[in-house]
């Protein structure tokens, strides 16, 4: 039998064995016409199902090895500088970084994304007019700016504590000018204020 792993067809191959002019073997079956039908349909739905399933696994592939790749690339351009910024996670009450576990549920490659933007910010001293960064002018928060797979990401966060420091408060997503959560603006803020009260804390983001 043979198989093929996408679609999951079994065909009956006996037909192939190469016996036929062995000592002891028997004579090989001939192919009949409804084995040669059969063998003929099975090729026809195997094909196209393999061009539909290479593009995939190629992206799945690519996506794996995406964030040491481009991270590669960028230090590469870019020479070996030292980071200039640094960056902190806002961790709950009870000390879950919400910020890392909203990481842990992205893509692979939005995660990929996230890395090098904000390894581009990092080394970058002034931000503006970068298109990974941008001030929304509400309350002075800022918006880390991402892309992957046609979604755009949106982390939001202020400047500090401290001199080049972005403390990251929220994760989101942005389809036109819809904000998803619809809130994230208004729970960055009470984020913020559980820190300044000494309810929640900030942690060190590994960049």
């Amino acid at each position: 039998m043979l198989y093929f792993p996408f679609p999951k067809i079994f065909l009956q191959a006996s037909f192939f064995t190469p016996t036929a002019g062995l000592v002891g073997s028997k004579p090989r079956r001939q192919p009949t016409e409804n084995n040669k039908r059969g063998f003929q349909l099975a090729i026809s739905l195997l094909v196209p199902c393999f061009v539909w399933h290479l593009p995939h696994y190629a992206i799945l592939h690519w996506s794996r090895q995406a964030r040491n790749a481009k991270l590669h690339c960028l230090l590469s351009s870019r020479g070996n500088i030292m980071a200039l910024w640094r960056f902190v996670d806002y961790c709950s009450p009870a000390g879950n970084n919400l910020i890392e576990e909203w990481y842990l549920d992205l893509p692979e490659e939005a995660q990929a994304e996230f890395d090098v933007t904000l390894k581009i910010l990092s080394i970058t001293e002034d931000w503006r007019g970068l298109s990974e960064f941008d001030s929304l002018g509400r309350e002075r928060l800022c918006e880390i700016r991402f892309r992957a797979e046609h979604v755009q990401y949106r982390p939001a966060g202020w400047f500090g504590p401290g001199p080049r420091c972005f403390s990251i408060y929220v994760g989101c997503q942005k389809k036109g000018r819809i904000y998803s959560p619809p809130d994230a603006f208004d729970l960055a803020m009470k984020r913020r204020s559980k820190v300044v009260r000494g309810e929640a804390t900030l942690r060190e983001r590994i960049v």
